[in-house]
């Protein structure tokens, strides 16, 4: 006889620590693998297509990898020689921009000049832990914020940018841009001055002069030296939506048939970010010992709903805590899943 299946779910008591929170929940376990098959096979026909928008369940993910990048990232200083040399920092945040008109797909540019520059940071800078959102701006073109946790030189991550731009020709389109309208000299911007003063375009159109227009300022790295909490201002500009009201009176009154919304991925993050599990454990009487005198400190929020149970607390307060557990739990999972 050929064994039964009995797909009928049961739950179990689990403990989960990230760095900034511990969750009690209780998991569905599924009877057997026919049973887990059937769960698989009925996620394969939702509709998993973005519209535009990051999902809350996106949003859930690139917060929990923010909290690892930040957790993961090492004190480092500015060098001698750059601005700001001396200053520490662990989080680097920076802005890839087009120089010219988006003419190509959104798909083209992530593929053909996004993924070679991930691929420098990787060789050059030996980056290994990043999180990259593709956003549109109000032009159409497509622009891109990444989060890295090494040092970058502003010049060289100018020039590499560039010259990935011009896989797809951007900067020889920007250069003729630049060539006919101050084909008579210096020619001021006028629609441009509430936000950039004549002398910085004078000063522009002489340094864009000395390099023949085949470098455009198509990179920005941001100080976050002055913001107070660091998270929240990097998750609100990788997760924020455009307005659906707003986005659909710009689609409408598009003069062109480039639409706001990004037909492609809207972020990703290294392979060592993707599928962050976290130090899982069954709830157990010593756990929840330990749980208690989180409770009991002044290091730790505690929310509770029907279904879980979250403390938020660093996960650096639990040796303080006195909570060997969670703290051998914690340490065994990260020596792991980030050697």
């Amino acid at each position: 006889m050929s064994a039964s299946y009995d797909p009928t779910p049961y739950y179990v008591p689990v403990v989960t620590v990230h760095p900034t929170k511990i969750i009690v929940h209780q998991e569905q376990v599924l009877g057997n693998r026919k049973a887990k098959q059937l769960e698989t096979h009925k996620t394969n026909f939702q509709d998993n297509s973005h519209k535009g928008k990051i999902s809350k369940k996106a949003r859930k993910k690139i917060s929990t990898a923010l909290d690892y990048m930040m957790y993961l990232a090492k004190p480092k200083v500015i060098p001698e020689g750059y601005r700001g040399q001396g200053l520490k920092f662990k989080i680097c945040f920076v802005t890839l921009d087009l120089p010219s008109r988006q003419v190509h797909t959104d798909g083209q540019i992530i593929s053909l000049v996004m993924e070679p520059m991930l691929n420098y940071f990787r060789k050059h800078y030996h980056v290994t832990n990043y999180i990259w959102r593709a956003e549109k701006q109000k032009n159409g073109n497509l622009h891109f914020h990444v989060i890295l946790d090494k040092f970058i030189d502003k010049y060289e991550l100018r020039r590499a940018w560039n010259k990935y731009l011009q896989n797809l020709g951007y900067v020889t389109a920007y250069k003729k841009n630049q060539l006919d309208w101050h084909n008579n000299g210096f020619t001021v911007r006028k629609k441009l001055l509430k936000h950039w003063p004549e002398q910085a375009q004078r000063e522009a159109y002489l340094q864009g002069m000395k390099e023949d227009w085949n470098n455009p300022n198509t990179t920005d790295i941001h100080s976050t030296k002055r913001i107070k909490n660091l998270k929240k201002y990097l998750c609100k500009y990788l997760t924020k939506s455009r307005n659906e009201k707003i986005l659909e009176e710009e689609i409408n009154n598009s003069s062109t048939n480039d639409l706001l919304t990004i037909s492609g991925r809207l972020w990703a993050c290294s392979e060592s970010l993707s599928n962050i599990k976290g130090a899982k454990t069954d709830y157990t009487t010593e756990i929840d010992q330990e749980l208690l005198k989180i409770t009991a400190s002044q290091k730790s929020e505690l929310f509770q709903s029907s279904y879980y149970t979250v403390w938020c607390i660093y996960v650096t307060n639990l040796k303080y805590l006195d909570c060997p557990i969670l703290t051998k739990l914690w340490n065994d999972y990260i020596n792991t899943a980030f050697p």
